[in-house]
């Protein structure tokens, strides 16, 4: 084998809130490389992978703060394309960031005013589900982590479809504001990559695309893996 030939390895790394990955290959050389994908994203794959490992509570919760931080997103996007600064509009969500109902007050007024419409919702029992299992201590059946994680993918789903086309500058612009950060946050003379890898749910999905569907992926993941 040639001295100067490649040889790829793989890395596997556990998820984080940053989307920033720190590297060091073998030889120790440094990389960083910051994810594409936005948080909700992110949340939502880690739901999926919670309930094929038979971790019920951590699919329901994971899926629900998956529903919280799109919320978000939608805010900021329809907030930015009223003239909003971006300091304006973080302001006004840090007042709210530990408030969800306000949070969800807020997703549904920005819907309303942008689409004139009631903005999709989870149901009553689905609701009680979350509730139950993030204050109660309730361990859900995996059908119950499945409907749910299915409940809040097709409120997504539904929102996503209707902002893309409408919003497609500032979205886009949320996306590099977000990579933008992720380089910044490299030590400087690091070499960064950004990395996109592909998710359950996935934002940058053409539009008019089928709603992901939970349980297959479920069953998917599940026989990659050599389980029942």
């Amino acid at each position: 084998m040639a001295k100067d030939q490649i040889t790829a390895l793989a890395v596997t790394m556990p998820l984080n809130a940053t989307g920033v990955y720190p590297v060091t290959c073998g030889r120790g050389h440094r990389t960083v490389a910051v994810l594409q994908q936005s948080h909700f994203e992110v949340l939502a794959e880690a739901g999926i992978q919670a309930i094929v490992d038979g971790y019920y509570r951590d699919g329901v919760l994971s899926f629900a703060s998956a529903f919280e931080r799109f919320q978000q997103f939608v805010f900021e996007i329809v907030a930015a394309s009223f003239d909003g600064s971006d300091a304006a509009i973080k302001a006004t969500w840090k007042v709210m960031a530990r408030q969800s109902e306000r949070q969800h007050g807020a997703y549904l007024a920005s819907y309303l005013f942008a689409f004139g419409e009631p903005a999709p919702v989870l149901q009553s029992k689905q609701i009680e589900l979350r509730n139950d299992v993030a204050h109660k201590g309730a361990i859900p059946t995996i059908d119950q982590s499945i409907d749910y994680a299915q409940a809040v993918t097709n409120a997504i789903h539904a929102t996503s479809e209707k902002m893309k086309g409408r919003f497609d500058t500032l979205i886009s612009q949320s996306i590099t504001n977000h990579l933008t950060q992720g380089h910044l946050a490299a030590a400087p003379g690091v070499p960064v990559v950004t990395h996109f890898h592909p998710m359950f749910l996935s934002f940058g999905q053409p539009a008019g695309a089928a709603t992901p569907n939970v349980l297959s992926a479920v069953q998917r993941r599940m026989l990659a893996d050599g389980g029942d």
